[in-house]
């Protein structure tokens, strides 16, 4: 399915949601509100003809409505070669090129460049940009060094444009108004691109690959989980699955010589309840609160 010469994004987001979904009621024999709606163009012989077409299908369509029956194909034939997320060192980073690369991957299979935005991911030029945000996002750093980060690629990028009055100017780090737009650009990115659309489809990824290669609940390396916990790291993922915030969490693990016990794999992890003073408000507000909800989780 292609976009259609000025038709708007929304537009044609909206009508390949509701093919997806149309394809996938007829596939199940679900006589939905979207299926009933089209009941004046397709005739039964024409339901037949599709359910036909795609019943010869290993692959056929599910309930995700973001993703199409070739897409889903195109991926797991592409794990099943050997397509894997990025690596992650001993020190909790991957590789500096790595990110991208599987970006780059990622638009192929799922036909970014047809089916997301132009202002987004959308736009192949643009993941080299992303790709330096989700690097260091999931390396668990916080929001400042990720701004910092990206205000040097754009620094460093001699083709970096920024969007002033509806035109695209080349970037000036001399400029307060551009650097205030690439940091706004960037939260912006780690909200609606990284913690959303690569969300999305690393989810799909997980969910392909653990599928193909046979494993039941956790994956090592999954980097879905790494972006919804903004980090590698398994005691920072940890403490966020027990209720603390990323940036409590990476107080904590900053700290953990002096507020945590039994980080190897033999002991649970407990916190000491000394980090009450440790003089970071927001943290002992945290704490005081999840030592009452969650009092086994801490000792003296």
């Amino acid at each position: 399915m292609e976009k259609e010469q000025g038709q708007s994004q929304d537009s044609f987001d909206l009508t390949r949601k509701f093919c997806l979904i149309l394809l996938s009621d007829i596939m199940r024999g679900r006589n939905s509100i979207v299926r009933r709606e089209f009941n004046e163009f397709l005739t039964l012989e024409d339901e037949i003809k599709i359910k036909a077409a795609f019943e010869k299908d290993e692959i056929k369509p599910d309930d995700d409505i973001n993703t199409s029956v070739d897409q889903t194909k195109s991926l797991s034939a592409n794990i099943a070669w050997g397509l894997e997320y990025p690596a992650i060192d001993g020190d909790d980073h991957t590789k500096l090129g790595e990110p991208q690369a599987f970006l780059e991957k990622l638009y192929e299979i799922f036909s970014w460049g047809k089916c997301e935005s132009a202002e987004t991911i959308g736009n192949k030029n643009r993941l080299s940009w992303y790709a330096v945000i989700l690097r260091y996002w999931v390396s668990g750093n916080g929001f400042g060094m990720i701004i910092d980060k990206s205000l040097t690629y754009a620094q460093n990028s001699f083709d970096y444009k920024v969007r002033i009055d509806g035109q695209l100017i080349p970037y000036n780090h001399q400029s307060m108004m551009h650097r205030n737009i690439v940091m706004s650009e960037t939260l912006q990115a780690i909200e609606s691109v990284v913690l959303f659309s690569f969300a999305n489809y690393f989810l799909r990824f997980s969910e392909a690959y653990k599928r193909i290669h046979g494993i039941e609940g956790e994956m090592n390396n999954d980097w879905y989980e790494f972006v919804e916990y903004g980090t590698t790291n398994k005691l920072t993922i940890f403490l966020q699955r027990n209720g603390f915030s990323r940036e409590t969490a990476l107080f904590i693990r900053k700290h953990r010589s002096e507020y945590v016990v039994g980080l190897d794999d033999s002991k649970p992890v407990k916190i000491k309840k000394n980090i009450l003073n440790c003089g970071n408000f927001s943290v002992v507000s945290e704490v005081e609160d999840m030592s009452i909800n969650n009092p086994d989780l801490f000792v003296d």
